[in-house]
């Protein structure tokens, strides 16, 4: 029998937004039962009727287990409330200069002066009034080219992201019929076939 070896364990901050089943639903009506359900590393945000986003500081041996746990607790407490999305994750210049504790102009100058590798946006803004989009794990992927990052932040963006696109797509496949959702699997399969 193969003895397994424990992993040290880590702290690991993230945020899960939930719907809740009523729109008028008032979120603090579901602390006791989160707290019963082992979410008490989370802080609700409950400023939204009809949500309730948490934000977790949860101790374990890598970011999936992490964010999964809280997901599987939390729904346990709210089995009607629906998963919304998982944090951090998208954001802006301003979102990322206030998460990495800097100033917007200094994250705008990395851009200008390491512009050659960095990644393509999910939105880019056009104008004044639109603002570019990126996925955070890969702007960390980045910015570690040429400084250093916190691992565990950048193991949390990257759960963040996978957890979020694999639920959009599996909820996308839900509304369209099955042979466009293979038809375009099968697209990006040949579009990008090391990563198929």
């Amino acid at each position: 029998m193969k003895s397994v070896k424990n992993r040290k364990k880590e702290t690991y901050a993230f945020e899960v937004l939930f719907r809740l089943q009523s729109p008028d639903e008032d979120p603090a009506t579901h602390i006791g039962a989160l707290l019963a359900a082992g979410c008490d590393d989370a802080t609700p945000g409950i400023g939204r009727k009809g949500y309730l986003l948490l934000s977790f500081d949860r101790e374990a041996e890598d970011a999936l287990g992490a964010v999964c746990s809280a997901i599987e607790d939390a729904q346990q407490a709210m089995p009607q409330a629906q998963l919304v999305e998982v944090g951090p994750d998208l954001l802006g210049v301003s979102e990322l200069a206030f998460l990495l504790g800097q100033t917007r102009q200094n994250i705008r100058h990395l851009m200008q002066i390491h512009a050659k590798n960095l990644p393509e946006p999910v939105r880019a803004g056009v104008g004044q009034t639109s603002a570019s989009v990126w996925h955070l794990s890969d702007l960390l992927r980045w910015m570690s080219t040429f400084r250093s990052v916190d691992p565990l932040l950048l193991a949390v963006a990257q759960t963040s992201k996978l957890i979020n696109m694999e639920y959009a797509a599996w909820r996308l496949a839900q509304q369209m019929p099955q042979k466009q959702v293979r038809k375009a699997h099968r697209l990006v399969q040949k579009l990008y076939p090391a990563h198929a």
